[in-house]
Parts: structure tokens; sequence; C-alpha cells
């Protein structure tokens, strides 16, 4: 492997058995990871306990904004409060990790000049058009195996874990 830029360009000189084998390897750790959580025992839904009030409480309100959210924010429990919050900063961190993902995806395809070797092989086998289909084909299903544990944490393991499944599912079968 050389880190300098090889006579063909590329930035980082890998055989595409090697590319093609570790973006499979991350597909299936990812469903591997889907399919443990899916084992766990779903987490009781959070209860609600929040202090229900009548319709007097809405009529003696306070009209300034924000002793109006003081009051609507004093009913909700610290607990439910902080495990919202957490729940709410998962959020941002499963954004950064889908963003980062993608572009670390793209960059590995992009630097190892793989979509270039697969354009390349299909132009020699068919015509432009199916050539350029059958690379952007290949790129995608890369993005999408390298994107996949983050896809899988954030739209599976994190509701997963906070109780929000809405219910158990057969195994493995929410995962993808």
């Amino acid at each position: 492997m050389q880190v300098a830029r090889a006579a063909s360009g590329r930035l980082i000189e890998l055989p595409s058995w090697l590319l093609w084998t570790a973006i499979g390897l991350v597909a299936a750790v990812a469903l591997a990871w889907g399919y443990l959580v899916d084992m766990e025992p779903v987490p009781a839904r959070p209860a609600d306990l929040t202090t229900s009030v009548g319709t007097d409480w809405y009529r003696t309100r306070p009209e300034d904004p924000g002793l109006a959210t003081g009051a609507y924010v004093a009913r909700i429990p610290a607990e439910m409060r902080a495990r919202g919050e957490a729940y709410s900063d998962s959020r941002l961190w499963a954004w950064v990790m889908r963003l980062a993902a993608v572009l670390l995806a793209s960059t590995l395809v992009l630097a190892t000049a793989l979509a270039s070797r697969i354009q390349t092989a299909a132009k020699r086998r068919a015509r432009a058009f199916p050539a350029d289909f059958a690379t952007a084909v290949f790129y995608f299903v890369a993005l999408f195996a390298l994107t996949l544990p983050a896809e899988v944490y954030s739209t599976f393991v994190r509701p997963h874990r906070f109780g929000f499944r809405i219910r158990a599912s057969r195994r493995g079968s929410r995962i993808l």
C-alpha cells in the first residue's frame, strides 16, 4: 500500500478484492449488530409522568411566554426531562455519525479509485451508458454497505435502547 499518489493518480493503491471484502465485512458487522440488539429484550416504553391539569390551568396560566413556558415545564418531572434530553442528544450524535459515514465512504471509494476501476472494467464489456450505469450501481452498493452501521444505529439501535420500539418484531426482521 502506498500513501503517496501512485502513477495511476490514485491516492491509495489497494486491490479491488480487498476493498470489496472490507465493504462486505462492514455490512456484515452492521447486520450482526442489529441482529444482536434485536435479541435484547425491548425496554419498557417510558410512562408519561407529566402532571395532568384541568381546564382551569389553561385559563390561569401566565400571559408572559417565558412564565407560561416555565409553568408548563414545571409539570414535567426531572427524570422525564433528562430522558428526553438524552434521546435528543443521541439524535445529534446519530446525525453526525451518518454524515461522517457518508463522507468517509465516499472518500474511500474515490481515493482508492474503486469507481474508476469499475467503470474501466464495465467499458471493456459494454457501451458508455451501461458502463456508467454499472458504475453508479456499484458506487451506491458500496456507499450503502459502508454507511449501514450508522443507519442501523440511527434507525434501529437508538430507538430500541430508549424503549421506543412500537412492538417486538420477529427476530432479525427490522434491521434492514
